[in-house]
Order: structure tokens, then sequence, then C-alpha cells
């Protein structure tokens, strides 16, 4: 696997689980096509950002433009993500939902001479725990697996301006590993409030969120923190991510930006 589809992964394990996909269902059918249900919104708090419930076999389908930058590789290219909610499963003694991902690389607009195109197919664990809460316990593929402990919280029960904090670690199991690498991550997650945004699909009203992770390797010798600043943008109804951003310390370039080129759910436009 190239290193922007490793990149990729690695960005959903944080992603999954927040807009689009709500709390889930654990039981009944696909909707068979039909729109997304529609979620209550009080034009303020992050609720309706978490997006509708959706039904087994259900889909979000996501187009957007990702830009990554490590210093070393730059890419820029158009990806679509298929987003399906397939099963209710027991991991680690608790009943979660199981939502499998496809990643599918459409153009390569910057990138290496070696770039090529590729599909990634990955599945997260997550369940909402309580009203606006959901849990994220992992995400996996067929050889590599990053496992959360205690689980990873996302919160939309936020007014503007409230925050909440949270630690967990995070163990990477991979067959180009040696042995499991394991991070612990110090988590600060503030929703800003309201915002409209401009990206390709279109201007979307979204809810803004601003994250800050201390990040330190266990696995490793020594003691060194890395800090990423992550700012999601989550669609108002659909919970569509229409845009993110992450820098890593001081950095002025960021390290990987999505923009929304356009959403879809069970086929039909939603964005």
């Amino acid at each position: 696997m190239n290193y922007r589809m490793t990149g990729l992964l690695l960005s959903f394990a944080l992603l999954a689980g927040c807009g689009g996909s709500g709390s889930g269902s654990s039981g009944g059918s696909g909707t068979g096509g039909g729109q997304a249900p529609t979620v209550d919104d009080d034009g303020v708090t992050a609720g309706a950002c978490l997006g509708p419930a959706m039904q087994m076999g259900d889909t979000l389908t996501t187009r957007w433009r990702f830009d990554f930058d490590d210093g070393f590789n730059r890419s820029q290219s158009v990806d679509q993500q298929d987003y399906t909610l397939v099963s209710v499963e027991i991991f680690n003694d608790q009943e979660v939902l199981r939502f499998n991902s496809t990643v599918e690389t459409l153009e390569i607009l910057v990138g290496p001479p070696d770039a090529q195109l590729g599909t990634a197919e990955s599945w997260t664990y997550r369940q909402q725990v309580a009203p606006y809460v959901i849990h994220i316990y992992g995400t996996f593929t067929n050889d590599t697996s990053v496992v959360f402990t205690p689980p990873i919280v996302r919160r939309f029960d936020l007014n503007p301006g409230e925050s909440f904090s949270s630690a967990y670690e995070a163990t990477t199991t991979a067959s180009m590993l040696p042995a499991p690498s394991t991070v612990s991550i110090e988590s600060t997650v503030t929703y800003v409030g309201r915002e409209r945004v401009n990206v390709p699909a279109g201007s979307i009203l979204t809810c803004r969120f601003e994250e800050v992770q201390n990040a330190r390797n266990l696995t490793l010798d020594g003691d060194i923190t890395t800090t990423g600043t992550w700012t999601f943008w989550w669609a108002v109804g659909s919970g569509a991510l229409v845009k993110s951003e992450l820098y890593i310390d001081d950095n002025p370039t960021p390290r990987e930006r999505f923009e929304l080129i356009a959403a879809e759910y069970n086929g039909n436009t939603i964005h």
C-alpha cells in the first residue's frame, strides 16, 4: 500500500463515526435507496451535524479533493468513499456497529512519477452510547488494525464555545511492523459554532470543530510529543464531512486537507 493510501486510512481512524452516519441502527433493513432521514436542528448546537441514523445497508458516498504533504511526499488527488452500515458485531465484549469503507482514488492531480490509482478497503467499529455521543473502537484492514483504548469519544451535544477533553491509546498492529506500536493521545475538542464554507460541492452551512491532539509514541524510546491541530467542518443536516485540515506542530503547511466535491445518500444527491 502506498504512502498516500496509508495516510487516508489513518485519517479515517479519526474521522470515522462523525458526520454522515449518525447513531446507526442495530435492526431493520436498508432504506431501499431512499433519501437520508431528516434530523432535528435547533440552529445552535452541534447535534444536527451528527447526521441521520443509518439503517442496515445504507450507504453514504462522498467524493473529495485530498491534499497530503508530510515534507517528504506530496500529493493531490480526487478520491471517493462508500461508507456502509453492514452488521452488528461483538468487539471486546461490546456490541458495536460495523461500517465498511471503500476508498478509491479516481484521479491523481499531483504526485510522484510512480503514483498509482488504488482502492483501500477498511471497516470501523463504533456505537452510539448516549444521545449525540459516539464511541469509536477501532479501524481495520485485512492486514492492519488500529484499536483505541478506551474508545475515541465524539460529542455532538455541545453549544458554541464548549469543549471536552479525553485521553486514549491507539495501538497499531500491521504486517509491515515488527511489533505492535502504541501511541498515547490527549485530545481537546471545541465546538466553535456554525459556519458557512465554500468548497467544490458548493456553499454549505456547517458545524466547525477544532481539535488539539498531543500524541506520544509509547513504543519508541524517549518522550517526544507531537501536536496535531485538526479543524473539521460537518454539514448541518446530512453530517457529511465538508472540509478538514490537519497541521502538525508549528509547520505552517497543512499535513492533510479534505474538500468535499459531492455527496450522495443511497444514490441520491445531498450535496
